[in-house]
């Protein structure tokens, strides 16, 4: 999914695989076309950050078309449409994974934006990382949930200086379980963590 466009809604970060997309087009017809696309995409991410969470960095759930803005309230799932809640969640994975296999800076500006801000409301602990914020920062769920922590710990890789905070996060999030939405960010996380994330080979080194 390139659009992310659903019933009026221009962006849903959360269900764009930019890692695996990026390597699908590294060499194919139409690149050019595809990096327009991608770098649209983070310039929207942006400019979400300047004009509605600029000291947080947080992005929201969802996106509005015309007017590039967070969506309101029950906009298509709940009251937190317009905040970051449980599907701006997976955004500092996927956009961490961007960085780190394709060399690409515009996601790791945005994601350390987000990172800093959660990092510093957890007072650098991973256990005090709330699930789910406002735009402004205020908690929405003040409960545990990997869903929030897993990609915030994955993101902070892309950080020298919070690789303390990484290895804590590896060491407990190996024993948490929670459901199968945040069990399953937990394990990619994880997967990532250790090294172990699946390698997306190139689609035109193989036969039909």
């Amino acid at each position: 999914m390139i659009g992310g466009i659903v019933a009026g809604v221009k962006q849903v970060e959360s269900l764009i695989l930019w890692e695996h997309i990026s390597n699908f087009f590294s060499n194919i017809s139409g690149r050019n076309t595809f990096l327009k696309i991608r770098k649209n995409f983070y310039k929207i991410s942006r400019n979400i950050q300047s004009k509605f969470s600029k000291a947080t960095g947080l992005l929201p759930d969802f996106i509005i078309k015309k007017s590039s803005r967070p969506a309101f309230q029950k906009t298509l799932e709940s009251r937190y449409d317009g905040q970051c809640y449980y599907n701006s969640a997976r955004v500092p994975l996927r956009f961490i994974l961007d960085y780190a296999h394709h060399n690409n800076k515009e996601p790791l500006e945005i994601t350390n934006n987000i990172v800093d801000f959660v990092y510093k409301n957890a007072q650098g602990k991973v256990s005090n990382i709330k699930s789910g914020y406002t735009l402004s920062g205020r908690v929405i769920g003040n409960y545990f949930d990997s869903a929030f922590v897993a990609p915030i710990v994955t993101a902070a890789t892309g950080q020298k200086r919070l690789q303390k905070f990484v290895n804590s996060g590896w060491d407990f999030l190996l024993k948490k379980k929670v459901n199968y939405y945040s069990d399953s960010l937990n394990m990619l996380s994880l997967f990532y963590l250790g090294g172990r994330w699946p390698k997306v080979e190139n689609f035109e080194s193989h036969s039909p």
